[in-house]
């Protein structure tokens, strides 16, 4: 195929524009630092769409019991009953 024969002449050349000093991935927040910009997205509505296996207090109490662990920061709902 034309296409073939093209793509087989076809050579890359990687090359950085940066000096390779490392990556940082950290990101300043609020005032706190954290090493990787991962955070836990606020979720509502837990206590019925998980068919009242746990309150909403419990679900965030989990999240941001985990979230601390992990050295990042979640984020919750209001708790509102739906």
């Amino acid at each position: 195929m034309e296409s073939e024969a093209f793509l087989s002449r076809v050579k890359i050349h990687m090359d950085c524009i940066y000096e390779n000093n490392g990556i940082d991935t950290s990101i300043e927040l609020f005032g706190h630092k954290f090493g990787i910009p991962v955070f836990i997205a606020p979720i509502g509505g837990v206590g019925s769409s998980c068919g009242g296996g746990m309150t909403e207090e419990e679900y965030a109490n989990i999240v941001i019991n985990g979230a601390k662990e992990s050295g990042i920061m979640a984020f919750t709902d209001n708790g509102a009953a739906v």
